[in-house]
Parts: structure tokens; C-alpha cells; sequence
């Protein structure tokens, strides 16, 4: 089992508000943010000396809710403008896109890139080493 501080935190808070007893709250689910290739998932140098990412996920498969950052103080102003509509304890996401990491990568080439995708294998010690560098990324 991974240790994700970020997610087990967000969990734990759900309840405390949830037992809290307010007239109204409203939980904004952040996406993957479309800034984080610039930042803790930027494309690497791969063995093969491509560029892209090499990660034990599908890259066919449709589960990467992404958005722009800079969209979700919208959704949060929003729950805040018309709590009645939105504080019942509604979950609110900001998802611009569900993609594939194939659907990422063949976005960014059209663009003018030349970005890999590589599926590596999900071994423990290769995924230890990608949740902490994700829980690092403040």
C-alpha cells in the first residue's frame, strides 16, 4: 500500500466537514493540472534518447482528468456565490479533458513536438520512487 499524504489528508477532511454541521459545504476536486508538464511530470530524457515520460500506466486508457489550473478559483468562487445551489455537499471537479497518456502525447506533437510515452513495468520500488516525487512536488 503507497503512503499519499495529499489524497489520505483531502479524505480525512471530507469527514470532519461532512460531522461538522454546516449549512453548506462544497468539495472542488483539483484535476491533473495541464502546468504540471512543466513542472514535476516535464518530459525526461529516456534511455532511448527520446524525450517523454516512461510510466507504469495504460496509455491507452481514458482516466487522466486534466484542467488548468487557472480555472479552478472559478469553481470554488462559484460555490461560494450560490451556496444553495452548490453546498449541499456536492463534489464539484474541474476537468477540461479525460485523456489517455496516448491522446497527451499525440496532443503535444501536433503542437511541434516529438514527445514518447514508454510503459514501464509497476514493481514496487519503481512506483515508490514516482509517489515520492510526486508528494515532493509543492
Amino acid at each position: 500500500m503507497f503512503r499519499v499524504p495529499h489524497f489520505t489528508g483531502k479524505a480525512k477532511v471530507d469527514l470532519i466537514i461532512k460531522d461538522a454541521g454546516f449549512d453548506f459545504h462544497t468539495f472542488v476536486i483539483a484535476p491533473f493540472f495541464y502546468q504540471n508538464f512543466i513542472g514535476a511530470l516535464a518530459p525526461q530524457k529516456q534511455e532511448n534518447g527520446s524525450v517523454g515520460w516512461a510510466l507504469p500506466l495504460d496509455p491507452t486508457v481514458r482516466g487522466i482528468h486534466m484542467g488548468d489550473i487557472t480555472e479552478l478559483g472559478k469553481i470554488v468562487a462559484g460555490a461560494f456565490a450560490k451556496p444553495s445551489e452548490a453546498g449541499n455537499g456536492a463534489y464539484l471537479p474541474l476537468v477540461g479533458m479525460l485523456m489517455s497518456f496516448n491522446e497527451i502525447v499525440d496532443t503535444l506533437n501536433q503542437q511541434g513536438h516529438a514527445f514518447s510515452f514508454t510503459q514501464v513495468p509497476s514493481d514496487p520500488s519503481f512506483l515508490r520512487s514516482l509517489v515520492i516525487l510526486l508528494c515532493n512536488d509543492k
